[in-house]
């Protein structure tokens, strides 16, 4: 059984309720800053005092006022952010900060701003597009320095604090605290010794995105010290790839069917915490290669280096399969997988490929497939 303390408590409670975790942090008369995209430089917003919050869906919600607005292509994840901002579940975020990671979330943003102007009476928070280049180029990192210099600008003036040098030093700091935390505890549901599960890894990284990182820290610090103590935990590894999981309903199912979530490549996962901040080069240089330099999310990359990155990242999970979890209107993800699953297969992994799923609970029949899928691992077949 994976272990549960008061600190973890605390962290899931705040994943669980986001909402009331930064009303409590405006109680103190502080900004709090909505963020959509998986580039959106959370260092510039602590160095302004504002806590960035991360958007989530609402996967157990229909979406009505969405599917007025948007084109029925989007898929199910953007489509619920998107209601949430409109249908006013939002209204205490101070400003929502979008970045382009992909090409639904850029048309969102139009959206948005559209009604913003035609429509002033809905109760949309105030809008900045991150514009950020993800093209491996010099020309794009000067770019897309020049984007962050206009960011801090921005938030200088919603704060009415100076960012300077030292400012987001401190953010840089304690972000890349937060995250060699993340880095310790995903260490602890590796195969060789599991004591953390997937399920609380998630909860733990989505904590992360919406917590006053000081206080988040100090509750991961003290969850650490506990989990090393535990015991371990039993289960097939499994790695996590697809769409984007903001909520723990596939993960359960994976491992209430006898699996072990060792890892994950969405965004919503470890690889929002994966790479640091060089803190020995200046801070905008360091912020600017992290979220440029880092591996690609699907539609920002070529075939090749996606299918790399993938058996890489399954390798060091020492995962022994994978599950392609794809939401319905999300096909771009599906495009590298006959190469994806190929380079996997070749490397002795099995692999389940789950499409058109809902963005929600898990069907029952996707859940006999996890749990045929399972077995067969654990018997040495394939899928």
């Amino acid at each position: 059984m994976a272990i549960k303390s008061r600190a973890y408590e605390t962290i899931e409670q705040a994943y669980r309720h986001s909402k009331e975790t930064v009303i409590e942090w405006k109680k103190q008369g502080r900004l709090a800053v909505g963020c959509i995209g998986s580039d959106v430089p959370e260092e510039v917003l602590i160095a302004g005092g504002i806590l960035p919050v991360q958007v989530f869906g609402n996967p157990e919600a229909n979406s009505p006022l969405a599917e007025q607005y948007l084109e029925k292509g989007f898929d199910p994840l953007t489509v619920s952010q998107f209601e949430q901002i409109v249908n006013g579940s939002c209204t205490f975020l101070d400003r929502i900060v979008i970045s382009n990671s992909s090409d639904a979330v850029i048309r969102s943003y139009y959206y948005l701003r559209a009604i913003r102007k035609m429509e002033p009476h809905m109760p949309v928070p105030p809008l900045y597009f991150f514009d950020f280049l993800h093209t491996p180029f010099r020309m794009s990192g000067m770019y897309n320095r020049d984007r962050l210099r206009a960011l801090i600008r921005e938030v200088e003036g919603w704060s009415g604090k100076e960012i300077n040098t030292q400012a987001l030093q401190e953010a840089v700091s304690v972000c890349n605290r937060t995250r060699r935390l993340l880095h310790e505890l995903n260490e602890l549901r590796q195969p060789t010794a599991p004591k953390v599960s997937g399920t609380q890894m998630l909860k733990l990284i989505g904590a992360s995105m919406v917590m006053p990182r000081q206080l988040c820290n100090e509750l991961l610090a003290e969850f650490l010290e506990e989990a090393r103590s535990g015991s371990e935990l039993a289960g097939v590894p499994v790695f996590v790839t697809g769409s984007p999981q903001d909520h723990t309903f596939l993960y359960e199912v994976i491992e209430a069917c006898g699996g072990l979530v060792a890892g994950e490549d969405h965004e919503m996962g470890f690889r929002h915490v994966k790479d640091l901040v060089d803190e020995s080069v200046n801070p905008i240089d360091g912020i600017v290669d992290r979220y440029h330099l880092r591996p690609p999310v699907s539609g920002q990359a070529t075939v090749s280096r996606r299918v790399k990155d993938l058996t890489n990242a399954v390798e060091q999970s020492k995962a022994e399969a994978v599950v392609f979890y794809v939401h319905e209107k999300h096909d771009a993800i599906s495009w590298d997988y006959p190469s994806q699953r190929k380079a996997l297969e070749a490397k002795g992994i099995s692999v389940l490929m789950l499409e058109d799923q809902p963005y929600g609970p898990v069907p029952e029949e996707t859940k006999r497939k996890i749990t045929q899928f399972i077995s067969a691992v654990k018997k040495g077949g394939r899928s």
